[in-house]
């Protein structure tokens, strides 16, 4: 036997063995991973017969204008199961949200933007004042992620002289690990910033009185319900402000 011909049959081995490995790998590694992924956050992708399909990261950003917020969450999935599914994409909306944009990514494939046929809103039967996005998606294929987009806007309502900005997060269960969430806010209030306040642990920094940069405290497991960014801005006729 040539050395050429030798070398090609070590390569060839080679291959097959590292493809071996990787099947052996995701054999073992994908139910792990739906399991340590198994609570939903935000977003849910629903198969037909198989149940939510794991949720591994969730990235969450809101960019305040007064009294408008444009939300964009870019959550990403997997698809443990060995036959590719049709799931359905669910997100539950504040009162008049309006969905402006879904981009869809497979894999390590190119973002694919929907029409905008096909972002259906509809308001959900248990809070009349709730919306939820409904999408199907169809054939993900087995052993694969699903990365979705998704930017829409809202109105930030006022209570009192408080505003007060709702993000959903995980309905229930247990906290959620920091690898696993990211949210973060840009708070240009048109007035000086009295107050900053949440549901959740904050680390929250002004750049100027007007407008604040605000995020989860690092490193910290965050508990479940709703995320519910609340601030105060000075009067009008206050030319000084009161900058926390």
């Amino acid at each position: 036997m040539s050395t050429a011909t030798t070398v090609h049959a070590a390569l060839s081995l080679r291959r097959r063995g590292l493809l071996f490995a990787g099947f052996v790998a995701a054999l073992f590694l994908l139910p792990a991973m739906a399991a340590m992924a198994a609570q939903p956050i935000a977003g849910t992708l629903v198969g037909g017969d198989s149940g939510e399909l794991p949720s591994l990261r969730t990235e969450i950003r809101a960019d305040i204008q007064g009294d408008r917020a444009e939300i964009t969450v870019v959550q990403v999935f997997i698809n443990p199961h060995r036959q590719a599914q049709e799931a359905c994409f669910r997100f539950p909306l504040y009162r008049d949200a309006a969905v402006q944009e879904m981009r869809l990514a497979i894999g390590d494939g190119a973002e694919t933007a929907l029409s905008e046929a096909a972002l259906h809103v509809r308001k959900t039967a248990a809070d009349e004042a709730g919306q939820e996005f409904v999408q199907r998606l169809a054939d993900l294929p087995p052993g694969q992620t699903v990365r979705i987009v998704l930017r829409y806007r809202q109105t930030v309502p006022t209570f009192r002289g408080t505003h007060e900005l709702v993000l959903p997060l995980a309905k229930g269960g247990e906290a959620i690990a920091p690898e696993r969430l990211s949210l973060k806010v840009a708070l240009h209030g048109g007035l000086p910033v009295r107050s900053v306040s949440s549901s959740h642990a904050l680390k929250a920094q002004p750049r100027s009185p007007w407008a604040w940069d605000i995020g989860l405290a690092p490193g910290q497991r965050v508990a479940p319900g709703d995320f519910v960014l609340r601030y105060q801005l000075a009067e009008a006729a206050d030319p000084e402000g009161l900058a926390l």
